[in-house]
């Protein structure tokens, strides 16, 4: 039934392509919704005690609807991809390519009335986290001060 919500949602604002969504993992371990939407892969090279590393990371691309837990949609956005560059242990940060969001989004509260940004909201938006290694989590971040990806390692 969500589905069946999502694409006339779409199809009535006129958001994007239904053909291009796909469902998806849980977005985090705090939040109970199911998000639809696709991730695309990239990697980086990082300097670690054994030397240098290749590190797998994913963003968001396209069109994503976010649910709120009582499944009314908390957000209706698009990821437009960038050229950006992420810190690094290394001496030099790498280039990446990573997303951020487009100016064309809409938010809504519980009961489905559009609402303003909230900061956990607009991290839960522009942020990627990611489980690594069980207890292990790495949430990716693109900071609009610095102009680059910014990634917290998150343990339980």
């Amino acid at each position: 039934m969500k589905t069946i919500l999502t694409i006339l949602t779409l199809i009535l604002i006129g958001c994007g392509n239904s053909k291009n969504l796909t469902s998806t993992k849980k977005n985090s371990a705090e939040n109970n919704e199911d998000p639809i939407g696709k991730f695309k892969v990239g990697v980086f090279e990082d300097c670690g005690p054994g030397g240098v590393e290749n590190v797998t990371y994913k963003y968001r691309i396209g069109n994503w609807i976010f649910y709120h837990p009582n499944g009314q949609i908390k957000a209706i956005v698009k990821y437009k991809p960038i050229q950006t560059e992420i810190s690094t242990r290394c001496e030099i940060n790498e280039k990446i390519e990573f997303s951020v969001l487009d100016n064309d989004w809409k938010l809504f509260d519980e009961n489905g009335v559009k609402t303003r940004p909230t900061e956990k909201m607009m991290n839960e938006l522009t942020c990627v986290t990611q489980e690594e290694d069980g207890d292990l989590k790495i949430q990716y971040c693109f900071d609009k001060e610095t102009n680059r990806v910014v990634h917290n390692i998150i343990t339980d």
